[in-house]
């Protein structure tokens, strides 16, 4: 009797013995797999804000190539135009349909603009009138038509016309935009010489 009481309480402790080994598996394979879960979700976290980074990389430098500016877009409360006018010059109407973009450190430098609907402009007598204007500049200078493209806006169909004068340069362009022709003549001082920055301007005007 004795000997199946002690028999009984070993096979007791057997019993509980592998139940606890059991337990202490299927917690650490349980921890494991949480372990493992949780990596695998860091993992993808980070790839998905690699993928995230690059697409706003991405983006933005589309967006800033959409974007690039040579200045503020001005329009004119004269005329029917916009145009981007950079730091250090302003516009401003002169007269009735005639605006003038001014070089702030110098005002003998500027451009003159005047525009012309489409249905009411004659381009032959603009482009007479712009050689006209020109040449008055200095009657006995040389007036050259500009041919090479670098000294032309960037517009539709330009014509251009130069002089040289005492002091400087005049330069003078006929173009088109959707709705309007478009006259143009730039005075230029010497010891300026803002040609260039006035060409830049000038191929962003728009018709409004």
């Amino acid at each position: 009797m004795k000997g199946i009481k002690v028999f009984a309480i070993t096979l007791a402790l057997i019993l509980l013995l592998a139940a606890c080994g059991t337990s202490e598996e299927t917690s650490s394979t349980e921890t494991e797999q949480e372990t493992e879960e949780a990596t695998s979700g860091s993992e993808e976290t980070s790839t998905d804000s690699e993928e995230g980074s690059t697409e706003e990389e991405e983006a933005t430098e589309v967006e800033g190539t959409e974007e690039v500016t040579i200045g503020e877009r001005v329009s004119s409360d004269n005329q029917p135009f916009s145009i981007e006018v950079m730091e250090g010059y302003t516009l401003t109407a002169e007269e009735p349909n005639r605006d003038v973009l001014f070089f702030d450190e110098n005002d003998s430098v500027f451009m003159r603009i005047e525009t012309f609907a489409k249905e009411e402009a004659d381009r032959t007598a603009l482009v007479d009138t712009l050689k006209q204007t020109v040449q008055a500049s200095d009657s006995t200078a040389t007036l050259m038509e500009i041919s090479t493209p670098a000294k032309l806006p960037n517009v539709d169909m330009p014509i251009g016309y130069e002089i040289a004068v005492e002091n400087g340069k005049v330069t003078g362009y006929v173009f088109e935009t959707e709705a309007h022709m478009v006259r143009v003549i730039i005075y230029d001082v010497s010891d300026v010489m803002k040609t260039g920055d006035y060409l830049e301007m000038l191929s962003t005007l728009q018709s409004n």
